[in-house]
């Protein structure tokens, strides 16, 4: 049952997210990371004079960016150690048991050799598990009767044929495959090394400050697990394949992760929260910033997309499994069996112990905002939910509790969309028709013109894109930020039989219609048009950051 305190709780929320966006010292940034480079913006202000919005400065590539309480700019990457050790485990895989003269052919007729060491090291003379009686076999490894748990696989791992046994074999170990390869008139069951090998993946932090931003120095923060599939590939001679000349990562899996920062009250650098997990695992917490225990108030086990947020002294893992739990809690079962966590953001007020959730589902295009209780561990409002009509990349509350989201967006053409709706026209390109008439100041035409029997050409559109920032304020997002991303050009070819004297008069408009008239000709849109590379290139991630006094 609802009490009058619930009610106000609820209002005090809603009342502090409509307060203006001007409202609080806030500074907000938004992040972009490309393949080879970051760029950072300057999305709000309350000081525009010494201060300006707009682009700010060029950074590395990021996995996570946020600003501290010293105004230091702070960005997440991964590095992967590169170093891998075996682990201690059996390999289950269909290992030939054929006829012995079928194991040992190879591709080539000449006389064979052990090529291994060229692929693994220290391999020379190492035994093979296949049929019995085979060239530096040692056995088939040990026949299972019962088939093993195929999910257990990893997509790449092991392609899983129809009628041939199982045997367990020791990982790290060289055995004949039932895998067919043919050459040059010869056959041969190919010989696979496979090895499972555990390794760590560093997030790694580095430090951007000063008026003009600039790189000041990195440290290591966690560690995640990682572990891959080592493989090499001979064929039944133990010598090398066309394709195979190096081993190579047949399957990994990497730990993912998550993290949350929380500025506090001014207090040193604030708390960093780091998360990570593996499958639908338990995941690992790491508190920087802070000492002493940090429970968690809830976690998801999704295997998928989780966030991590902060309450106070207590953190909380979100993911799709209890935003389904919680629509179905609060009645909305269409919601419940088609919402996913595509994206978290969290705002705790201390007063009242309560947690402002907001998630956007991709899969129905909606926001849901929930209200939890930390202390009693329970939501005390059903779930609201909201169509918007883009996709974030990102979402994030202030400390004032104002909600942000950013998001791609392609400009729409509000000129002439009949011409081509949703681009806008660039120029056009006439080819050969230099010198072929002269345009007359006086009577604003031209003249004199002689016009060939057939007049080729090109009509150039362009499609423009921007990351935008929005304010969500009375439930609706509002614009408050655009940054310009490029354009993509692309074309149309047009084939003009007798065309008119007036042509060079004309519009590219009027050229479209004329093209589309029966003995003309009007080409298909086109990318790649000659002279005018693509501007635009699509950021791998966005994020946003603030800094608040």
């Amino acid at each position: 049952m609802r009490t009058h305190k619930k009610c106000w709780l609820k209002l005090a929320f809603l009342f502090i997210l409509a307060i203006p966006v001007g409202a609080s010292a806030l500074e907000l940034f938004l992040m972009l990371s490309y393949q080879d480079k970051g760029r950072v913006y300057r999305v709000k202000t309350s000081n525009e004079g010494q201060l300006p919005t707009g682009y700010l400065f060029e950074s590395e590539p990021a996995e996570g960016f946020f600003v501290d309480n010293y105004f230091d700019f702070r960005l997440l990457v991964t590095k992967d150690s590169n170093h891998y050790v075996p682990e201690k485990r059996t390999l289950f895989r269909q290992v030939f048991d054929g006829t012995i003269a079928d194991s040992e052919n190879g591709l080539q007729s000449m006389t064979h050799q052990d090529m291994r060491n060229q692929l693994i090291a220290d391999s020379l003379a190492k035994p093979v598990f296949r049929t019995v009686g085979a060239s530096l076999s040692c056995g088939t490894g040990r026949k299972i009767s019962a088939q093993p748990d195929k999910s257990n696989f990893l997509p790449g791992e092991c392609e899983i044929l129809p009628d041939h046994d199982w045997y367990q074999i020791p990982n790290g170990s060289w055995y004949q495959t039932w895998h067919k390869i043919s050459e040059g008139g010869r056959s041969s069951y190919l010989i696979h090394f496979d090895e499972w090998q555990n390794g760590s993946v560093d997030v790694i932090e580095t430090i951007w400050r000063g008026v003009h931003p600039a790189y000041v120095t990195q440290r290591p923060l966690h560690q995640l697990e990682s572990s891959r599939l080592l493989r090499a590939v001979t064929d039944g001679s133990l010598e090398l394949v066309n394709g195979y000349e190096k081993s190579f990562v047949a399957a990994e899996k990497k730990a993912s992760y998550t993290w949350a920062f929380n500025p506090g009250f001014n207090v040193s650098k604030g708390e960093l929260l780091l998360y990570s997990w593996l499958g639908d695992k338990p995941g690992n917490l790491r508190v920087i910033g802070r000492t002493g225990e940090f429970p968690l108030v809830f976690e998801s086990k999704d295997p998928g997309q989780r966030f991590v947020g902060i309450a106070g002294i207590k953190a909380l893992v979100i993911g799709t499994d209890i935003v389904r739990g919680w629509l179905k809690e609060a009645s909305m079962q269409e919601a419940a069996q088609i919402a996913e966590c595509s994206l978290a953001a969290f705002h705790y007020a201390w007063e009242t112990n309560l947690l402002q959730i907001m998630v956007y589902s991709n899969s129905d295009q909606k926001l849901y905002r929930f209200f939890y209780d930390t202390e009693k561990s329970r939501l005390i409002e059903p779930a609201e939910s909201f169509v918007i009509d883009m996709k974030p990349d990102y979402m994030l509350f202030d400390l004032s509790g104002s909600f942000y989201l950013t998001a791609m967006q392609q400009a729409e053409c509000l000129i002439q969309k009949d011409v081509e709706p949703g681009y806008e026209v660039e120029t056009m390109l006439f080819d050969g028709l230099e010198g072929v008439a002269n345009f007359d100041e006086e009577k604003g035409k031209y003249v004199n013109s002689t016009i060939p029997e057939q007049v080729k050409g090109q009509i150039v559109f362009s499609r423009s894109y921007s990351q935008n920032v929005y304010w969500f304020g009375n439930n609706r997002p509002e614009l408050i930020y655009s940054a310009d991303l490029g354009k993509e050009f692309f074309f149309r070819e047009f084939e003009l039989n007798r065309p008119p004297l007036e042509l060079l008069s004309y519009d590219y408009y009027q050229v479209l219609m004329l093209a589309g008239k029966p003995g003309n000709r009007l080409g298909e849109l086109k990318p790649d048009v000659p002279g005018y590379p693509d501007q635009y290139v699509k950021p791998q991630k966005a994020f946003l950051g603030f800094y608040q006094r």
